[in-house]
């Protein structure tokens, strides 16, 4: 099991990037960068929803208030080009695309899960375990996490984190029709 001291640890490592006063209106004419690019919101990251990749739009990643929320959970990378990259190598997973705050957790194979082989990580030694797969299948949909998570294969971890961020319909994911 995931001890406490571990978790504590994990959530004081995510950077957290500053909120730039931009007007929405010339950032989204002129396009919003790469959250791996630049250490403040408003950005984009690729995120996976229903299982196809996204765009998703960040304007705020420490909303203060208490609003209705979706989950978004941060898994290992689901193909050899990780959505994210700091503090450490992830994708995103959301279930559908008409949130606007989402809720983040991270999910990580037990020690259960990683045990039975139920549960596979890619991260190197030193760096939390986000699941990669479970039970071989990739996790690009809530319902495999949920469900391993129901069956103790993986923990998840309550970042505290909630985001202020849409996903992007129009434009689909920018990874290019050879990422998958």
């Amino acid at each position: 099991m995931l001890r406490l001291p571990i978790a504590i640890a994990i959530l004081l490592s995510v950077p957290h990037m500053a909120r730039a006063d931009v007007d929405d209106d010339q950032q989204r004419a002129a396009g919003l960068p790469n959250c791996n690019d630049v250490g403040a919101v408003p950005c984009f990251e690729d995120v996976w929803v229903r299982g196809r990749p996204f765009a998703m739009e960040f304007f705020d990643l420490d909303v203060k208030t208490n609003p209705p929320t979706r989950n978004f959970y941060v898994v290992a990378p689901q193909t050899e080009a990780p959505q994210g990259l700091a503090p450490f190598l992830h994708d995103h997973v959301v279930g559908d695309d008409d949130g606007v705050f989402w809720h983040g957790f991270l999910a990580l194979c037990s020690d259960q899960g990683l045990a039975s082989g139920a549960c596979v990580t890619s991260a190197p030694p030193g760096q939390p375990p986000l699941a990669r797969t479970v039970h071989s299948h990739r996790l690009t949909t809530p319902a495999p996490i949920e469900s391993a998570a129901k069956a103790g294969l993986i923990v998840l971890v309550d970042t505290g984190a909630v985001l202020l961020a849409r996903v992007d319909r129009c434009r689909g994911s920018h990874w290019g029709p050879d990422r998958r």
